[in-house]
């Protein structure tokens, strides 16, 4: 968490591997990300990460249905198109887009676009899912609504995440809290109660 300008989004840029860190190591389940080349930033991404973009149109295409815009990053997986159409929809379920799953993203309302990005962000069934101001612009009881279908996917598909966010409430539905400050860490690790874990700077 942090204020506009704290750091949130570039942080998410190198563990996503967009951005090339600068100082120090960042490790990403195992993968020492300013080591890589090109080709293996490129494979990480696809096999590692999922990303979902703080405007959540970016990535989606326009002329794909939802689940076609969800399959497209299933192309090279291993399976068959039976299994793959089958996660699809598994995905889709989970986050209450099943009966817009032929739908035209021109169809969808914004919180609907936010849920296919974080669909499509997990059809690769990354390890870690990065999500830049998930809730932003929904008003809060559809952003609530999307947390906690959030939370129950992310541990059906045991996935790790780490959020950004200005906004205070999405605290009670994550482990840890992390503020950011000018860049850089500032005080404790917090748990969703307030609890310190341990001091970072």
């Amino acid at each position: 968490m942090g204020r506009s300008g704290s750091g949130k989004t570039t942080l998410l840029g190198v563990l996503a591997g967009l951005e090339t860190p600068t100082l120090g190591r960042v490790l990403v389940a195992g993968h020492d990300l300013g080591r890589l080349s090109r080709r293996e930033r490129d494979a990480f991404r696809r096999r590692v990460v999922g990303y979902v973009w703080q405007e959540a149109g970016v990535g989606l295409l326009p002329a794909l249905s939802v689940l076609q815009n969800v399959m497209l990053p299933m192309l090279s997986a291993a399976g068959s198109m039976h299994e793959r159409l089958d996660y699809g929809m598994q995905l889709l379920e989970a986050l209450r887009l099943a009966p817009r799953a032929n739908d035209n993203l021109s169809e969808l309302t914004p919180a609907q676009i936010q849920r296919l990005a974080l669909a499509v962000a997990l059809a690769n069934r990354p390890l870690l899912l990065l999500a830049d101001e998930l809730t932003a612009g929904l008003d809060w009881p559809a952003g609530g609504e999307l947390m906690s279908d959030l939370i129950t996917l992310l541990d059906s598909t045991a996935t790790a995440a780490i959020l950004v966010s200005h906004d205070q409430r999405v605290q009670r539905y994550v482990e840890r809290v992390v503020v950011l400050r000018d860049g850089v860490t500032s005080g404790a690790l917090r748990n969703a109660r307030g609890r310190a874990w341990t001091e970072a700077r």
